[in-house]
């Protein structure tokens, strides 16, 4: 009887150690459970983190590399024709054969034409695409296609150019054939006109043509601006004859209609506020200004008249006249003082060292 008690007693005891261990192994594999997990979400965490560290580095490269580009062409255009303000409005153009793809040519980075494809889709093979992209070397420009539209996913869109007036057409860069409002040709027929802004890749490795082992790393456009000839009414159009000129009013917009006494004087062109404010007018809108049928009551046909200044004191024959200089002398007037009808001259900007100027 005693000897069948201590057996139920050691069969309870190994019963519980059992438990117990299961319960420390079951923790155990909660634990290393727990840590795995959390391992894997750091691992992807800092795999995202990384990816977005290189994304970043990749794009402030391409940034630096259009601001680069951008002025190594505005130099090139100053050293090339000996003439420090040479250089005006220009954007980023891609490289483009000017003829059509020759699909027998083989490898030839001067034999890169996108069009060639587009005009002639029946003409060339994916082995011809296929040619085109391993010859994108100079200037190249990445086969970037989106899906603008999910009710057709199979319709791509190549985004080649960046759309700065949203028409959502491209207008090309280069040599055109120009013409004027009634469809002839000028003299020269052809003339560079700088249209949108292209992008252009950077690859991998630069030595080397587009491959699959030279990606594309990113792709920069830019557009230059110079902000000494953009027409900006804050900035453009001056009242600089009025220091020599005897002209009446003083900006004080208070002058019989069409004879405001206009003061602007075109001068060296260093400035924005050397640009014409009324020429621009004139030029936009020539049936509101040039004609007596305009949409302005009370005005009379007054065409655009500049009078370069000259240097004969008190001459009122120097103000210019004409509807145009009007609306201009009007705007002007909003921005000067009655007291400073213009900009003050070099000897008021320096007056202790003005000598060392001339």
């Amino acid at each position: 009887m005693n000897l069948h008690t201590h057996n139920l007693f050691g069969l309870r005891h190994v019963r519980r150690s059992e438990a117990v261990a299961l319960v420390i192994t079951l923790l155990m594999l909660s634990v290393i459970t727990f840590l795995t997990i959390a391992f894997l979400a750091m691992s992807q965490r800092n795999k995202t983190a990384v990816s977005t560290s290189l994304d970043l580095a990749n794009a402030r490269a391409a940034s630096d590399a259009a601001s680069a580009r951008a002025q190594a062409e505005i130099i090139a255009q100053m050293l090339a024709h000996g003439d420090a303000l040479y250089y005006d409005w220009m954007v980023s153009s891609a490289f483009t054969s000017p003829s059509n793809f020759n699909r027998g040519e083989g490898y030839d980075p001067n034999n890169v034409n996108y069009d060639s494809f587009l005009t002639s889709p029946g003409t060339y093979s994916s082995a011809d695409y296929a040619q085109l992209m391993a010859n994108l070397w100079y200037d190249p420009r990445p086969p970037v296609f989106v899906v603008t539209n999910q009710a057709y996913p199979t319709n791509y869109d190549a985004r080649h150019y960046i759309d700065i007036n949203r028409n959502g057409r491209f207008e090309t860069n280069g040599y055109q054939l120009t013409n004027d409002n009634f469809g002839k040709s000028y003299a020269y027929g052809y003339a560079f006109e700088n249209g949108e802004p292209q992008w252009i890749g950077i690859l991998r490795n630069p030595l080397y043509p587009h491959s699959s082992t030279n990606l594309f790393l990113s792709r920069y456009a830019y557009l230059v601006l110079p902000i000494g000839k953009e027409l900006d009414f804050n900035y453009i159009h001056n009242y600089l004859k009025a220091t020599y000129a005897n002209i009446p009013g003083n900006l004080d917009n208070t002058s019989v209609l069409g004879n405001e006494n206009d003061a602007f004087a075109r001068d060296q062109g260093i400035g924005s506020w050397e640009l014409n404010l009324a020429g621009t007018l004139d030029a936009v809108s020539p049936w509101a200004y040039e004609s007596s049928s305009g949409i302005y009551p009370g005005y009379v046909s007054n065409g655009y008249n500049y009078v370069p200044p000259n240097g004969a004191l008190n001459n009122s024959g120097l103000v210019n006249t004409g509807n145009a200089f009007d609306d201009a002398e009007a705007i002007l007037h909003f921005r000067y003082p009655p007291s400073t009808p213009y900009l003050a001259t070099l000897a008021q900007n320096f007056p202790s060292n003005y000598s060392n100027f001339q």
